[in-house]
């Protein structure tokens, strides 16, 4: 385990990165909205850290995204529906144990391939 506290912004200049894996750290506060700029991203975990406050809608910019892992955090508020626009490749969506609100979004039926779909454990309702 890493004591990483915080994501450095450059990171998301770094357009041809493919996997991004900062899971189990200490990283807090709220994720860095560039992080939509990471067009090439096939697979992001950011499990088991302390992140806050919302999650960002510009995720849903990840088009080639197959696997992403937002699990065990401090999320909060409501799932953006922009998630739903990732794309037809997700496979994997972990946001389970964050303190996430609302109702699982309708656009969700457009994640074709999605198999794994991991919710429990926050206030959803619906």
């Amino acid at each position: 385990k890493n004591m990483f506290t915080e994501v450095p912004t450059a990171l998301g200049l770094l357009r041809p990165l493919k996997f991004l894996y900062l899971n189990d750290n200490a990283i807090n506060g709220t994720l860095f909205t560039e992080i939509g700029e990471l067009s090439q991203l096939r697979s992001l975990s950011l499990a088991n850290n302390d992140f806050s406050r919302t999650i960002p809608s510009e995720l849903g910019r990840l088009r080639d995204l197959t696997n992403l892992d937002l699990s065990s955090n401090q999320f909060t508020g409501a799932i953006p529906f922009q998630l739903s626009r990732i794309g037809s490749e997700l496979i994997s969506l972990k946001l389970n144990s964050n303190f996430l609100s609302g109702t699982i979004p309708a656009d969700f039926e457009r994640l074709g391939k999605l198999s794994t779909l991991f919710l429990h454990s926050n206030g959803l309702t619906g």
